[in-house]
C-alpha cells in the first residue's frame, strides 16, 4: 500500500445502511414489546452505567457514582462520563432513544470500516456480502445496541484496526497509537484489547531488530504476552483466592468436563456462528501466521494473533465469574473472527475447487455465505429475542425504573 487509504471512497452506504436500519428497528421493537412500550436495554450492566452517567450527571461531576455496581471487565469510566454530558444536554429520561440513535450511526461506521478492509483482505466483489453477515451477527448487533460501555469499545477498537490495518504498514503510528491510549481509558475488557495493540505497535516499530534470530524473539515475546494475558485475566474475572473459592467454582467441581466448562460462549464454541466458522478463522489464521514467519514480517496478522491470544484468556478465566457477561467481553473480537472464518472459507473452497470440478467456485462461495446469513438470522434474532426478554424480570430493578419514572 504506497498510500492512505480514504474511508468513504467506493463504499455503498446506502446499501449497508438497510440492514442495519432493520437490525435497529427490530432491536427497538422488541425492547418495547417487552417493556410497555419503553424504549430499553437488555442487560442490568448498561442500566449500571447509565446511573454513573446520571450520577455524574445531576452531581455536575463531584460524585464519580463509586458506589454504583458493576463489573471491572464491562462497568468502566470514560463511557459515563461521555453519557452523563449527553444527559445534561438532553435529560435523563430521553438518554435512551438518544442512544439508540447514536448506536445507529456508530455501527454503521464500524461496518463501513468492516467493508473497507474486507475489500483489500479477501475477495473484493464478496465483500457486501462479507459485511453482511458480519452486521447479523449476534455480539456485533447486540453489542451495538447494548447501550453499554461495550458500544464505545467497539467503536474505538474498530477504528484502532483501521488505523493499524492501512497506516501502521506505512510508519504512520500516530493514530493508531492514539486509539491504542483511548481504549485503556474505557474498561478492562478495552485494557487489554488496547495493550495488545500496543504491543503490536511495539513490533512493527522494531521490525528490522526482530529479522535477527526472528524466531526465538517472537517466541519470548509470545511467551511474555501470554503469560501477561494469563495474570492479567484472572486479576480480572477472579475475585478472591481462597478455599471457598475453589470449593464452589464449577471448575473444580465438575467430573464431567463439558466445552462451556472451559469456555462460556462465543470463542471456540457458539450458538450464535456455524459450528465450523471458528475452525475458518483458525485456517487463516494458522497458514497466513505461518507465511508470515517464513518471511520474517511483523504485519496485520501479528496483530490478529495478539489480539486472539488476548480473548483466548478473557474467555478462558471468565468461566470464574458467576456474573459477568461474555457477550460484552468477546464482541470487538468478532469483527477479526469474521473477517478471518471468510478469507479460511475461501482457502477451503479453493482447495475443494482444484480437487472437484463438481461445483464451481463461486457456486461454492456463495452457497456457503447464503448458509452463514440464513443461520445468523436464525440465531441471532432468537438470541436477541432471549436478550431484550431478560429486562421483563429487570422490570422493578430500581437502576432500571429510574430512567422511566417522571
Amino acid at each position: 500500500m504506497k498510500s492512505k487509504i480514504k474511508l468513504l471512497n467506493d463504499v455503498p452506504i446506502n446499501i449497508i445502511i438497510i440492514p442495519i436500519l432493520f437490525v435497529f428497528l427490530f432491536q427497538a421493537f422488541i425492547s418495547m414489546f417487552y417493556k410497555n412500550n419503553n424504549l430499553t436495554f437488555y442487560s442490568i450492566h448498561s442500566f449500571h452505567s447509565l446511573t454513573k452517567a446520571d450520577v455524574m450527571a445531576a452531581s455536575n461531576w463531584s460524585n464519580l457514582g463509586g458506589n454504583i455496581p458493576g463489573l471491572k471487565e464491562i462497568n468502566g469510566f470514560m463511557y459515563p462520563l461521555l453519557v452523563s454530558l449527553l444527559i445534561k444536554i438532553v435529560g435523563k429520561y430521553n438518554i435512551i432513544p438518544v442512544l439508540y440513535v447514536i448506536s445507529f450511526f456508530i455501527f454503521l461506521l464500524i461496518s463501513i470500516v468492516f467493508y473497507k478492509i474486507a475489500s483489500y483482505y479477501i475477495e473484493s466483489r464478496y465483500n457486501i456480502w462479507a459485511t453482511l453477515i458480519f452486521i447479523i451477527s449476534a455480539p456485533i448487533m447486540l453489542s451495538n445496541f447494548s447501550g453499554g460501555d461495550i458500544v464505545l469499545i467497539n467503536l474505538l477498537f474498530v477504528l484502532n484496526i483501521y488505523f493499524i490495518y492501512f497506516y501502521v504498514p506505512l510508519k504512520d503510528y500516530k493514530f493508531a497509537i492514539l486509539f491504542s491510549f483511548l481504549l485503556l481509558l474505557t474498561n478492562y475488557t478495552g485494557i487489554i484489547y488496547g495493550l495488545a495493540s500496543l504491543f503490536y505497535i511495539i513490533l512493527s516499530m522494531n521490525e528490522k531488530r526482530l529479522r535477527e534470530d526472528y524466531g526465538k524473539k517472537i517466541l519470548m515475546l509470545f511467551l511474555f504476552f501470554i503469560l501477561f494475558c494469563m495474570i492479567f485475566s484472572g486479576y480480572v474475572f477472579i475475585e478472591e483466592l481462597s478455599p471457598t473459592f475453589f470449593e464452589k467454582n464449577v471448575f473444580f467441581n465438575n467430573k464431567t468436563f463439558f466445552v462451556n466448562t472451559f469456555f462460556k460462549d462465543g470463542f471456540l464454541w457458539s450458538k450464535l456462528i456455524p459450528p465450523f466458522f471458528s475452525i475458518l478463522f483458525f485456517i487463516s489464521l494458522y497458514m497466513r501466521y505461518i507465511d508470515e514467519i517464513k518471511k520474517r514480517k511483523i504485519s496485520f496478522i501479528t496483530f490478529v494473533l495478539l489480539v486472539t491470544i488476548a480473548a483466548f484468556f478473557m474467555e478462558l478465566f471468565a468461566i470464574f465469574s458467576e456474573k459477568t457477561d461474555t457477550l460484552f467481553i468477546i464482541a470487538p473480537f468478532f469483527f477479526l473472527l469474521i473477517l478471518l472464518g471468510l478469507d479460511g472459507m475461501f482457502y477451503i473452497v479453493e482447495i475443494i475447487n482444484k480437487k472437484s470440478s463438481i461445483f464451481s467456485k463461486e457456486n461454492l462461495i456463495f452457497g456457503l455465505i447464503l448458509f452463514f446469513i440464513l443461520y445468523n438470522i436464525f440465531w441471532t434474532f432468537i438470541f436477541a429475542i432471549e436478550k431484550n426478554n431478560d429486562i421483563r424480570y429487570l422490570h422493578n430493578n430500581m437502576y432500571v425504573e429510574r430512567f422511566f419514572e417522571r
